[in-house]
C-alpha cells in the first residue's frame, strides 16, 4: 500500500537496463558477467510481472531478491573493466550515492527500520 515495492522494482529495472547497455564495454570476465546478468534479469522480470499483476506482490517480490542479489558480483566486474581512473571515480561516487538511496528505500518500505532518522526538532 505504500508503494515501496514499485520503487524498488523500478530501481532494479533501471539498474538492469544500465548493466545490459554497458555489457558491450566488458572485456574481462565477460562470460561470468553474462551469466550473472541473466540471473539478475530473471529477478527483474519476476518483480515487474508481480507488480503488473496487481494484488499483493509481497511473495513474488521476495523471490525477486534471491535473483537480484547477483548484482553484488556484477558491479565489481563493471568497475574492473573501466579504464579511465577519473571516470571510474565519478561513476563509483554516483554508484555509492544511488546504492545508499536504494538501501534507505529498502529498509524504510519493507522493514520500517531506517537507521538514520533525523530529529524532527531540527526542521521546525
Amino acid at each position: 500500500s505504500t508503494g515501496g515495492g514499485y520503487v524498488l522494482v523500478s530501481l532494479n529495472a533501471l539498474v538492469f537496463i544500465f548493466l545490459t547497455w554497458s555489457r558491450r564495454f566488458i572485456r574481462k570476465y565477460y562470460n561470468e558477467y553474462e551469466v550473472l546478468l541473466n540471473i539478475f534479469g530473471f529477478g527483474v522480470l519476476i518483480g515487474v510481472a508481480a507488480s503488473l499483476a496487481g494484488g499483493d506482490p509481497s511473495g513474488p517480490l521476495r523471490l525477486m531478491y534471491y535473483f537480484t542479489a547477483s548484482q553484488i558480483f556484477l558491479w565489481p566486474i563493471f568497475f574492473v573493466n573501466m579504464r579511465d581512473d577519473r571516470e571510474k571515480t565519478a561513476t563509483l561516487l554516483v554508484f555509492s550515492i544511488a546504492e545508499f538511496i536504494y538501501f534507505i528505500v529498502f529498509l524504510n518500505y519493507f522493514a520500517d527500520m531506517v537507521p538514520y532518522k533525523l530529529n524532527k526538532l531540527l526542521f521546525m
